[in-house]
């Protein structure tokens, strides 16, 4: 009886000081939350009594309106300089423009193409040969002129009107490795390096550009041969493109570069 009785005393005894702890907390946490009211009432009253100095709103006036004039300033030097690229891309597009439409054995529309200056215009200007080359494949080799057999294939046609050349060889490797050895076998990827020929001729070779994504290759590059004969150039845009159906290797030679000194073509080559 006595032991049920001092358990009944401590027990009291607990709840009362949890009781205690409890209230003690509380009374705190609510002055807490009273004094962070006060601080937030006292801001809002500085802010709402507080007035805007005349010279605050002019210097945030003048700082739009300095801002808009700098942004004003871009776009008008941006569309000064795009109108300018625009007429640059229509003269470069009417110089290489055939004169008259000759009928030649290959089925060549732009038969000589250059390059301008302008960095920006020549960026525009390879990216827009790249994708000439690559929607004429169907005209240089579409189907038809190939054997439908697996056998290799040699033709030529030669006159007055230029020539043209067909080739098909199989080989036992898949469409990428391929690609990489022609790619390689044309040079499109080679450094500053002089490189002798198998007919002991020097060959310098000068990447001028370069531009690589998953899904295309290109690569603009000089060639200065040394032969018997005197100093032969030529300059090359070669591509490498990835499609889900194929791949399709090509280059063909620019005939003129604003960048560097005439030098004399005797012939326009594309290849695909």
């Amino acid at each position: 009886m006595a032991r049920s009785k001092s358990y009944r005393v401590k027990r009291r005894l607990n709840d009362r000081e949890a009781k205690r702890r409890a209230r003690n907390e509380y009374l705190e946490e609510l002055a807490s939350l009273r004094s962070t009211i006060q601080d937030l009432k006292s801001t809002l009253q500085a802010l709402v009594c507080k007035p805007v100095q005349w010279q605050d709103i002019a210097v945030e006036m003048q700082n739009a309106a300095q801002s808009s004039q700098a942004m004003n300033e871009q776009l008008r030097n941006h569309v000064e300089y795009t109108r300018s690229l625009v007429c640059q891309l229509r003269d470069w597009v009417e110089t290489m423009r055939p004169a008259s439409l000759v009928t030649r054995l290959s089925a060549i529309t732009w038969y000589d193409v250059g390059l301008e200056h302008d960095p920006e215009l020549r960026r525009i200007a390879l990216d827009w040969i790249a994708k000439q080359l690559l929607h004429s494949t169907e005209i240089h080799i579409c189907p038809a002129i190939f054997p439908h057999s697996s056998d290799d294939l040699l033709k030529a046609e030669w006159g007055q009107q230029g020539r043209k050349l067909v080739l098909q060889k199989v080989f036992n490797a898949t469409p990428e490795q391929l690609a990489q050895a022609l790619w390689i076998s044309n040079q499109a990827s080679s450094k500053h390096s002089l490189q002798p020929s198998i007919d002991n001729t020097n060959r310098f070779i000068q990447i001028l550009y370069s531009s690589n994504t998953d899904h295309q290759r290109m690569c603009y590059v000089r060639e200065e041969s040394h032969t018997t004969q005197g100093l032969s150039i030529v300059h090359l845009l070669h591509i490498c493109v990835f499609e889900p159906d194929r791949i399709v290797v090509a280059y063909r030679s620019i005939s003129h570069d604003a960048d560097f000194e005439p030098w004399d073509q005797h012939e326009s080559i594309q290849e695909w």
